[in-house]
């Protein structure tokens, strides 16, 4: 990953176009539901975190994507850990396999955001997790309309 936030994981970026048509229409039907018409999409981001893979502690470039971020988690639950940049406010967000996240606004560029290697939630361990694939949809960013 070119930002060396990422430990342990696989990845590919690929247009939708180029994924099968169940696929695709699952991927146009989240992105109908969550963002807003007309946005101009990045090619969609996969992930592939093993079981000890990490995502560090970032915010996201404003020069790369645009306002908004959709995560899709598959295969195994996580916890994403949120730090408000300019406090001392933390939070954490349980991510169950199958669940859908959406971050914009503050929560996208005020915030930062990691998965870490060991989940805990509201200061208790989870069960280890397992192989994560998350399936991210990112809008472009305004200076980078073809």
């Amino acid at each position: 990953h070119f930002d060396g936030v990422i430990a342990r994981y696989r990845e590919l970026q690929r247009p939708l176009r180029r994924f099968g048509t169940p696929n695709r229409k699952i991927l146009q039907r989240i992105m109908e539901q969550t963002l807003p018409a007309g946005i101009s999409m990045l090619p969609v981001h996969v992930l592939d975190l093993l079981p000890e893979g990490s995502i560090g502690r970032h915010v996201d470039s404003r020069e790369y994507s645009g306002a908004y971020i959709v995560g899709l988690s598959l295969l195994s639950h996580a916890v994403m850990s949120l730090f408000h940049e300019a406090s001392a406010c933390h939070c954490e967000i349980f991510l169950p396999r199958r669940s859908l996240y959406v971050l914009h606004g503050a929560a996208r560029y005020d915030w930062a955001h990691a998965i870490l290697a060991e989940p805990y939630f509201e200061g208790h361990p989870l069960a280890p997790k397992g192989r994560r694939l998350s399936i991210l949809l990112r809008d472009r960013a305004p200076n980078d309309m073809l």
